[in-house]
């Protein structure tokens, strides 16, 4: 039986630009279940629902599912891919 699961990840980048050069930051990382994300998004007010911060994801490894074994620890890789991929396209736009 497959099981797949999704989450959403949300974070605040910002640039600090000094002597002609940049600094990178990405803060406030946080993680919500797909089904959760997507009804939030539909609502028009701001519903209670469960998400989980960088922290209790990346270190604490607080995110479990039933059916999937280290669901954490993948979430983390993908969270870790997906950022790497945002700094490398990055790179590259302001490399232009």
């Amino acid at each position: 039986v497959l099981h797949v699961f999704g989450m959403y990840m949300t974070y605040d980048i910002a640039f600090v630009y000094r002597d002609a050069s940049c600094d990178l930051s990405i803060s406030n990382i946080q993680f919500m279940e797909k089904s959760y994300f997507e009804r939030q998004q539909e609502s028009p007010r701001n519903l209670s629902l469960t998400m989980f911060s960088g922290k209790d994801i990346l270190v604490d490894k607080r995110y479990t599912q039933l059916f999937k074994r280290g669901a954490s620890d993948k979430i983390a890789a993908a969270a870790v891919a997906r950022l790497n991929e945002v700094v490398v396209k990055l790179e590259a736009y302001f490399s232009e």
